[in-house]
């Protein structure tokens, strides 16, 4: 049997579908973008790109061992969870009525704890928010002092033992004050008539910067910038490298450099010199030389 040159045509049912098919997608397309453009109207779906205006501080009250929240500026914050923490987790939750200008919350943090912190970081958490929560602060241990109820009576002091028993390990803090501008600090040299830094390890260092306003804190942190540090001559001399590279900071005449490191061994009962250098690899004399004051 011969076959017809002729394509098969679609019968009538078969037309008709075309137009019903593409009309049902127009009205589907119409409805999603209708509900598009009212989500967006009604700002529903949208996330909210205006970060909060928040202003918080952190400080430390050493005298009674608490970590302080300050709303220095900006917005109120209420509906949501304000998170306190370091590096181990967290230190502390809040879900405030409502957070502001002036108010503080005050939160026992041991000393021992912010010790073994480089930072202290608070995160506002709007409530039912998908994300992460926002940063408000986060702060380098270095500028809460030295952790102690008496660091204001060493003020001005070149030398000290956070304990000043002797034969103990503990921390020593070094404040010296620079006479004149200098082009930048490759790093700190401290010499011991006796003490023994040898167990002495970059992660012991807890602070080193500049205090700027004469308040004995640290306010310009180079904590982050320490590169090394080495002992020499049986643990007599430690030896701190900082790097010029990754910091912008000179010491400016007036300002104080403070350095506080952990692990230190006191020598016996006694008063010993010790001879501290600043931006040591260029040589020169001692830039101060104080007297370590051990306990028996």
């Amino acid at each position: 049997m011969s076959q017809s040159g002729h394509s098969p045509q679609a019968g009538p049912s078969e037309r008709g579908l075309s137009p019903v098919v593409g009309t049902v997608v127009l009205v589907a397309i119409v409805v999603l973008l209708a509900t598009l453009v009212g989500a967006f109207a009604m700002g529903v779906g949208v996330p909210s790109s205006e970060p909060t205006t928040a202003v918080v501080e952190l400080s430390y009250d050493d005298a009674n061992d608490q970590l302080v929240v300050h709303h220095r500026s900006g917005e109120a914050l209420a509906d949501g969870t304000l998170v306190v923490r370091n590096e181990s987790g967290v230190l502390a939750r809040y879900t405030p009525t409502e957070f502001g200008v002036g108010e503080t919350i005050e939160q026992n943090v041991s000393t021992a704890t912010l010790r073994n912190s480089e930072r202290v970081t608070v995160v506002w958490n709007p409530e039912g928010a998908s994300t992460s929560g926002t940063v408000l602060v986060s702060t380098s241990t270095d500028t809460f002092g030295d952790f102690s109820a008496n660091a204001a009576a060493h003020r001005g002091e070149v030398i000290y033992a956070l304990n000043p028993s002797a034969n103990v390990q503990t921390t020593h803090a070094v404040s010296v004050g620079v006479d004149s501008n200098m082009s930048g600090l490759d790093g700190v040299l401290v010499t011991y008539d006796q003490s023994d830094g040898s167990s002495v390890t970059i992660a012991d260092i807890q602070g080193l910067g500049a205090d700027t306003d004469g308040d004995g804190d640290i306010d310009r942190s180079l904590r982050d910038e320490v590169s090394s540090v080495d002992t020499l001559d049986s643990g007599h001399t430690l030896r701190i490298d900082v790097d010029q590279s990754a910091t912008e900071y000179s010491p400016r005449a007036n300002h104080t450099i403070i350095v506080k490191y952990a692990n230190m061994t006191n020598p016996s009962d006694g008063s010993y010199s010790v001879e501290i250098r600043l931006d040591y690899q260029t040589g020169g004399d001692p830039v101060a030389t104080g007297t370590l004051e051990i306990d028996d």
